[in-house]
């Protein structure tokens, strides 16, 4: 089948280069708009508990359903109190009191609230509320910064919304620096692979054609579905990362068939076709079923990325078995045209490579006498570097993700240094329903109150209970009791406690209290306490508990109840996929466990850097006591195929040598030796490709891009040259192993 489509290929080139050329110009124009369909958050969850009750406190209660934090500096010298200095902050934000989407707009000049102004009085803080989830807000910060009269304050925006429009630009420019930061160095590796500037150009030409036309189609599929800022990121590094990989693997393929088939270029382009290009497609295929499983979350953010993901594979592969074959097939023997001074000619380089003997072959060899022990070896070591995963907490996306000197993240510490009474993320909002009757009612009221008493004696992890703003327990059970009762009775002597605490605490059949906690928002004991408090339901009432505390609850939740289905789907089709390639039970069950072990070493290493804050100095990171909760996924989602690449491409040129020979420890010793140099020439690359999205400024990217490298290094070092050997050997004939009623009905796709 791929000697056949080599054949179409070589025969109509001149019109695949034509087709080729139009669609990148035509996507090309769109590319640069891609960025105005990407956005920011996508991981709302409507249905979620905390999400409800949020929303039915800013119904029924007046509150806002997002906060938005005009936070000022008062210059050396002004306290910012100072009647003048608080007045300039009131005239800053008037004009947003007449917005359409305000809901609430309170200064220290408005309210006097002693809270709005830091205990050392240099700074205070605006709060905006508006009626607007927090995707919509972001939607709208541009209208909103343009109401605002900064004049020379020193005013910056925090607040949830703002962290997501800083994500879009701050994605934006990573993107950028990560493509001028990783061509140049790609460029260079591939011509001391190559020895000539066509062949090195070929790869670098197919990554670039494949990131263009992506972001063009991504420009049209953003007109009908919501897509994550991080596609843009997602993307250019699989674009980078695969198109360089897979035209490296074709271009060697094709080289050294035009050597051994002394210039026959129809010849080269159709055995090149039916073995690298068969490789290409497989292993595509297992990279887009892994991103594929990112379609099953409930998170428009992950869907987003695995939409952007398959695209720019699935185009890479098919750049890779038409334009690129079509451009050598043109281009012949001028491949290896333009040697570089100072290194060892091609034709000698090409003769080099049809050695059975070299290093290779000697390790394949050494590994092959003990087996058990390498294999062992190996095992512990990759299980010693991910155990850091098994104390792992997770965290949601915050102002911590992005770098330090964004003003939305200065904003936001600003407000977490110096006013403990803002609003914490480990604050609890609870609503109350009274199973019959109103919250007004006495004895409901009496029940809410006990309620309160209950779980402050049972949850020493509450510190306050507040209603109102003001503690609801510092109030004697028996005076609240008297008062409710005076109002049921609609006597003139309610007092203005009860009034206020009717106003802003009750409507209708609910109530609303705030749980001031001491715990760490994103610890394994908050997330017990949530559950816990959840389950602890007083009778009469129905209980619902929110907040950020118990939105990371939710969100990590939702996030990984699709995650065990997703694994399972993305298992079993990648085995179907391998199975068919290698027409074996063994091979692929054996290239599953060894990506498992991979992927596990880099979700330890996130552990150990993000979490744990190991080598933050070196690798230009931070501390955050927490791993982003999407990150295994979207690691597993980009991985799983990815750090089976190069194993697909071993094992295919393995199965041709034991197509041949029969002989399984020759066939892998000379089918490391064939592929060793090169296999990791493109784990190098695809390091450096990772590595630089290992620069980027929000942390979000910068750990993918580590643990992506981490695992292609690990994967394409002692996994492929020590753990792969081993194993084999150990297995011997039974890694080719099928039962022979299933082989009748497998397509042949030994090279013919």
């Amino acid at each position: 089948m791929f000697f056949k489509l080599g054949s179409f290929v070589y025969k109509s080139r001149v019109a695949i280069l034509i087709a080729w050329g139009v669609l990148v110009v035509v996507m090309g124009s769109f590319a640069p708009r891609a960025t105005e369909v990407l956005k920011a958050g996508g991981f709302n969850l409507p249905n979620a508990e905390s999400i409800k009750v949020g929303e039915e406190i800013a119904a029924r209660f007046g509150g806002s359903r997002s906060y938005l934090f005009a936070v000022v500096t008062a210059p050396q010298g002004t306290p910012a109190d100072d009647p003048a200095f608080a007045k300039s902050v009131e005239e800053a934000v008037a004009p947003l009191r007449t917005y359409q989407y305000s809901k609430q707009i309170i200064t220290f000049a408005s309210s006097g609230a002693k809270d709005l102004v830091s205990p050392d009085r240099r700074y205070t803080y605006a709060l905006l509320g508006l009626n607007l989830n927090y995707d919509e807000a972001q939607g709208k910060l541009k209208e909103i910064n343009g109401l605002i009269k900064k004049g020379s304050l020193d005013l910056k925006l925090a607040g949830l919304p703002v962290v997501y429009e800083a994500f879009s630009t701050v994605s934006q420019n990573d993107a950028e620096k990560a493509e001028l930061f990783a061509l140049p160095i790609a460029l260079l590796v591939l011509l001391l692979v190559f020895r000539t500037a066509v062949a090195a150009a070929m790869p670098l030409m197919m990554a670039v054609v494949s990131v263009v036309i992506t972001l063009g189609l991504v420009f049209f599929i953003g007109q009908a579905a919501d897509l994550s800022i991080f596609v843009l990121n997602i993307s250019t590094l699989l674009g980078l990362g695969v198109g360089i990989d897979y035209a490296l693997f074709f271009v060697s393929r094709f080289r050294e068939e035009l050597y051994k088939q002394n210039g026959d270029v129809r010849g080269a382009v159709m055995t090149a076709m039916g073995t690298s290009g068969k490789a290409v497609f497989f292993s595509g295929l297992t990279v887009m079923v892994g991103l594929a499983s990112l379609l099953l979350s409930q998170f428009s953010m992950l869907r987003s990325i695995g939409v952007g993901g398959m695209v720019v594979v699935g185009v890479s592969v098919l750049a890779a078995l038409t334009l690129l074959p079509a451009t050598l097939a043109v281009l012949g023997t001028r491949i290896n045209r333009w040697r570089v001074p100072g290194l060892r000619p091609v034709e000698a380089q090409l003769t080099r490579q049809q050695m059975v003997t070299g290093f290779w072959h000697s390790l394949a060899e050494r590994v092959s006498r003990r087996p058990i022990l390498v294999s062992l070896g190996v095992l512990v070591f990759l299980l010693f570097i991910g155990s850091p995963f098994l104390h792992v907490r997770f965290g949601s996306p915050s102002y911590q993700v992005l770098p330090a000197d964004e003003p939305s993240r200065q904003g936001a510490e600003i407000l977490d240094r110096n006013f403990p009474n803002y609003g914490r993320n480990s604050d609890i909002y609870i609503i109350a329903k009274a199973k019959t009757g109103q919250m007004t009612d006495p004895a409901n009221s009496m029940a809410l109150y006990d309620y309160a008493t209950a779980v402050k004696a049972n949850f020493p992890q509450i510190q306050k209970i507040l209603a109102g703003g003001q503690d609801l327990l510092a109030q004697p059970k028996a005076q609240l009791q008297q008062g409710l009762q005076a109002y049921a009775a609609n006597s003139p002597l309610v007092s203005q406690e009860i009034k206020t605490y009717l106003a802003t605490v009750v409507n209708g059949n609910a109530a609303t209290l705030k749980f001031l906690t001491n715990l760490d928002y994103s610890s394994k004991e908050a997330g017990t306490f949530i559950k816990d408090l959840r389950a602890f339901q007083p009778a009469g009432l129905d209980v619902a508990v929110g907040g950020e505390q118990a939105g990371l609850v939710d969100f990590v939740s939702v996030l990984y109840s699709d995650f065990p289905v997703a694994i399972g789907v993305v298992v079993i089709l990648t085995y179907i996929i391998l199975f068919v390639m290698f027409q074996s039970v063994v091979l692929p069950l054996k290239a599953v466990i060894m990506t498992g072990l991979s992927l596990s070493a880099s979700y330890g290493a996130l552990v150990w850097i993000f979490q744990d804050g190991m080598l933050t100095e070196l690798l230009g990171t931070q501390r955050l006591g927490y791993v982003e909760a999407t990150l295994p996924i979207l690691l597993f989602a980009i991985l799983f195929g990815l750090s089976m690449d190069y194993e697909v491409f071993m094992l295919s040129r393995i199965k041709e040598q034991y197509d041949e020979t029969g002989n399984n420890s020759k066939s892998v010793a000379t089918g490391l030796e064939r592929t060793g140099s090169m296999i990791t020439s493109a784990a190098l690359l695809m390091v450096i490709v990772a590595g630089a999205f290992g620069t980027a400024s929000i942390v979000v990217i910068k750990a993918v891009g580590i643990g992506m490298a981490l695992a292609v290094a690990l994967d394409a070092t002692i996994v492929r040259a020590l753990l792969v050997p081993a194993t084999m050997e150990l297995l011997g004939k039974a890694n080719w192993w099928a039962p022979r009623f299933i082989r009748k009905f497998l397509p042949k796709l030994s090279v013919e």
